[in-house]
């Protein structure tokens, strides 16, 4: 019945049945946010927060374009986690694969040097596009302004990195950098 007294138009809907439903959808939105969050795994996540902290200091300290503290300071799992979840899963899986290639090459907790070395070899061989993506997911973590998706400026750094390699350049922090990872 309804409050006119007439039968209800709608029978077996009632107020549990539709906060039952909202729930439902809600927690169906809720489980695909997280499993979007969960895009790559913790040890693909150290290796990306490695090259924010590297691509924060080499070859210098990029602009901060009005985020607060230094580069490094913003190259945090947290702000890492928020650029993640800006991907698409396509896009998510080129940055899984770049992630395992440097892995794979015995870069996961290496030094700066090492590891800007590593990038430079690995712009010149296979699976480039891979380790663009995961750099520019770097990028993003350390400055909002970049999209996780997009290639600049990763591209270029990454393209710096080969060049130095194929030249046999070993890249070095500036003198006055300290290597703080």
């Amino acid at each position: 019945m309804t409050r006119s007294g007439g039968p209800d138009p709608r029978p077996g809907l009632t107020r549990r049945a539709v906060l039952y439903a909202a729930g439902a959808t809600g927690g169906v939105a809720a489980m695909g946010a997280s499993a979007k969050a969960d895009l790559l795994t913790e040890t693909e996540r150290k290796m990306v927060l490695q090259l924010a902290k590297a691509g924060s200091a080499y070859p210098m300290e990029p602009p901060s374009f009005g985020e607060k503290g230094t580069a490094m300071s913003r190259a945090t799992m947290p702000r890492l986690r928020e650029a993640e979840a800006r991907l698409t899963a396509e896009r998510a899986a080129l940055v899984r694969k770049g992630a395992q290639a440097l892995i794979a090459q015995g870069l996961l907790g290496a030094g700066r040097a090492q590891l800007l070395a590593g990038v430079g070899k690995a712009a010149n061989g296979q699976g480039k596009d891979a380790l663009i993506a995961a750099v520019q997911l770097a990028v993003a973590t350390v400055s909002k302004h970049f999209d996780p998706a997009k290639d600049h400026p990763a591209n270029d750094w990454v393209a710096v990195l080969g060049r130095l390699a194929e030249r046999g350049i070993q890249p070095r922090p500036l003198r006055h950098q300290k290597e703080r990872d």
